[in-house]
């Protein structure tokens, strides 16, 4: 189980990689908002907070799984992902739906990486999870 933590910390370091992405505005451009340009930094702020808040909690609880691994936290840990996963997929439909082409591509992109990720974690922990039930 330890070595499954290892997908959760990978999906918790791009997430504060995303958070400060979108808060320093160097790879997001909202140019296709128009005269609305700046309207969107409430929204986005709370969301790259939340996103780090999440990935911090997933982090915290992948770290107590390094030292004593306990079934419970596991399933915790589980679910809190298949919700980071949901956290993800709204940006990722409002990137697709608001966005011209030509600048969506950055935000699917980097909101498909800890999608990916979140699937990779979230197996990978349920297989790990049906082995330790099978072996008692």
């Amino acid at each position: 189980m330890r070595k499954q933590m290892n997908w959760i910390f990978a999906v918790s370091g791009m997430s504060l990689l995303l958070s400060v992405l979108y808060w320093s505005k160097l790879w997001f451009s909202f140019d296709f908002l128009g005269e609305e340009i700046g309207s969107e930094r409430n929204a986005v702020g709370t969301w790259a907070g939340v996103n780090l808040f999440w990935a911090a909690l997933l982090s915290a609880l992948a770290y107590t799984q390094l030292k004593k691994v306990h079934r419970k936290t596991a399933r915790v840990i589980v679910t809190l992902t298949k919700m980071h996963l949901c956290i993800q997929a709204f940006p990722v439909l409002l990137w697709i739906i608001l966005a011209d082409p030509g600048a969506s591509w950055r935000g699917i992109l980097a909101h498909g990486v800890v999608i990916a990720l979140c699937i990779a974690a979230w197996t990978r922990i349920m297989k790990e999870l049906r082995e330790m039930r099978k072996s008692g």
